[in-house]
């Protein structure tokens, strides 16, 4: 076990008195904080002001050294602070400011007046077994981290550090009862608290795989929804994209219309509308000829599939596509018109 000092005025209400100035023009604004010890919720605060200019002189206020700084209007929560309180200063040349309490209102109407510093030094026993200390935050009080001390007439001092009076039954700061902290805080029940500890962290650990597991379940049920519905969504949306497709191709109600329809001369045309590539159907045949290869150039096919209801035929080199307008579409994106000439073109070589 460590051990801490720590020094209290017995008499204050606040601590951690702090003040600023501010000059504006010809106004001299005190800027103050502190943090309200935990007797009541105050609303207003009258300290004792004593000010000083750029030089250190004391500037006097009516006549006096001293004068009484009121700030009223306020809430401050017990054991919270307020941070840059302001207060206009009754002298603009004041740049330094001591100021201590006098007297505080407090929500329940009641008036306390400072009654002059009263200093008390301490010594704190530290709790610095940190699974113990774990344990006091988890199972007791998170601000908990000293031994308890009495010092009977003058006051005890909390595990959380902060002091009370002799007949504080309970601890103005984390609220804990004095008695119950004192056997908290024991060397015998600080390792009965470190089993429970370990007990319930077991039993947490127990809870977290829990947990994991079960968000695991789910995540994999989610997945599983969502392949679902993508699949379904894909179903649904076949059929959908068939019509679309349909509505631009040209269809047919038999195969024989089909190959009756298409038989013949197609010509693609470059995008000067020359003559480039041409294909000739012949009912289970199909001729591909580049025009500026001439007749040598002939590939012939067969035609292998006709399917009418989707205005498609399919040779070994790829599918052909009728397209809404009549023409006939091939797989590298080339539109053939029907017509043209079938001869042998003198390609000049």
């Amino acid at each position: 076990m460590g051990s801490v000092e720590k020094i209290v005025d017995v008499n204050a209400h606040i601590e951690d008195l702090q003040c600023e100035i501010d000059v504006n023009g010809n106004d001299a604004v005190a800027r103050i904080s502190f943090s309200n010890l935990g007797y009541g919720d105050i609303t207003a605060i009258k300290f004792n002001a004593r000010g000083y200019n750029s030089f250190g002189d004391i500037v006097p206020v009516n006549g006096k050294d001293k004068f009484f700084l009121i700030i009223q209007n306020i809430v401050i929560a017990k054991n919270e602070s307020i941070m840059n309180l302001k207060a206009k200063l009754p002298d603009a040349n004041i740049r330094k400011l001591e100021l201590e309490e006098c007297q505080i209102c407090y929500s329940d109407g009641s008036v306390v007046s400072y009654e002059g510093e009263n200093r008390f030094a301490f010594e704190l026993e530290t709790i610095d077994n940190q699974e113990q200390l774990s344990a006091l935050h988890k199972l007791y009080d998170e601000k908990a981290m000293f031994k308890l001390k009495d010092y009977y007439a003058k006051g005890w001092v909390c595990s959380c550090g902060r002091y009370n009076s002799y007949n504080a039954v309970d601890c103005s700061l984390c609220g804990k009862l004095k008695a119950r902290t004192e056997k908290i805080c024991s060397d015998e029940n600080l390792n009965i608290l470190l089993e429970e500890y370990r007990i319930s962290e077991e039993k947490d650990r127990e809870i977290r795989e829990e947990e994991r597991k079960k968000s695991e379940k789910e995540r994999w049920k989610r997945r599983i929804l969502i392949g679902v519905i993508a699949a379904v969504c894909i179903v649904l949306a076949r059929p959908v994209l068939n019509v679309v497709q349909i509505s631009q191709r040209t269809t047919y109600q038999s195969e024989s219309d089909m190959k009756k329809a298409l038989r013949g001369v197609w010509t693609h045309y470059d995008d000067e509308y020359r003559e480039e590539l041409k294909i000739n159907i012949r009912g289970y045949d199909l001729v591909k000829r580049w025009v500026s290869l001439g007749s040598d150039s002939d590939m012939e096919l067969e035609i292998r599939e006709w399917n009418p209801e989707q205005g498609t035929f399919t040779i070994s080199l790829g599918t052909y596509t009728v397209l809404k307008n009549g023409n006939i579409k091939d797989e590298d994106g080339n539109e053939f018109e029907k017509g043209g000439d079938w001869e042998y073109i003198d390609s000049g070589i």
